[in-house]
Formats: structure tokens, sequence, C-alpha cells
């Protein structure tokens, strides 16, 4: 009966180690697909975010030579990929704290009013973007 109790305690201890070691492996795939994960996702947010911002720009040149048919086509196209950017799944600190509709409604509102000024809003909305990239490019 010993040697029977000897022997289902051996087999128990194989069995663990075993287990542990398939359980270590698990939590390697699990963290490195993890980390792909938020690598695919901060590209893919890094590349609306660089639209964005270009857009913006080509909006801001547009307001300074006058054209502000342009600059509407341009914050309409900003709007867009900001859409898209607040619809990915991704996490809080990668998203941004700013209200990005506020600004777009606000831009678009001066750009119906034909105001030269908006092109400081259209800049410090660019800003925002590049401190977005930025934050999000540091983790």
């Amino acid at each position: 009966m010993a040697r029977i109790l000897g022997v289902l305690g051996l087999l128990v201890l194989v069995v663990a180690i075993i287990a542990s070691l398939m359980a270590r492996q698990y939590k390697k795939a699990y963290l490195n697909e993890k980390s792909a994960r938020v690598a695919e996702a901060s590209a893919t947010a890094n590349l609306f975010l660089t639209s964005v911002q270009e857009s913006l720009l080509k909006a801001s040149l547009a307001v300074n030579r006058g054209n502000f048919e342009e600059a509407k086509d341009e914050i309409a196209s900003a709007k867009k990929n900001l859409g898209v950017f607040s619809s990915l799944p991704l996490p809080k600190e990668m998203k941004g704290t700013a209200d990005f509709s506020a600004s777009i409604t606000e831009i678009e509102t001066d750009l119906v009013k034909v105001n030269p000024d908006v092109q400081k809003k259209i800049l410090n909305l660019a800003g925002t973007i590049t401190d977005l990239l930025n934050s999000s490019g540091k983790k």
C-alpha cells in the first residue's frame, strides 16, 4: 500500500510540474499576443491621427489663402477621420481626453462665417493632435 501511495504521490508531482510549465508557457503567449494587439492599435491610431493632422494643416493653409471652401473640405475629412479614431477600441490613455467634436463644430461654424481667425482654432486643434500623437508614441 505504501508503494502505491508513493507512486501516486510521484505521479501527482510530475503532473503538477507539467501543469506549471504549461501555465508559464500560456502566460508568455498571452502577454506576447496582448503586446502585439497594443502595438497594432497604436499604429492604427497614429495613422488616423496623422491623417487628421494633415487635413487640419491643409485647412489652415487654405484659410491663409482665403479659400474657405477648400478648408471646409479638409475639415470634413478631418472630422471623418476623428470619428473613425474615436470609434476604435483603444485604451483610454491612447484616445486622449480632448473633446474633438466641440472643436470641429466651432471650426465649421467659423468657416461658414468666413472668419479668418478660424486659422488659430485649426492650428490649436492640430497642436492637440500633435500632443496626443507624442503621448501615444511614448507608451
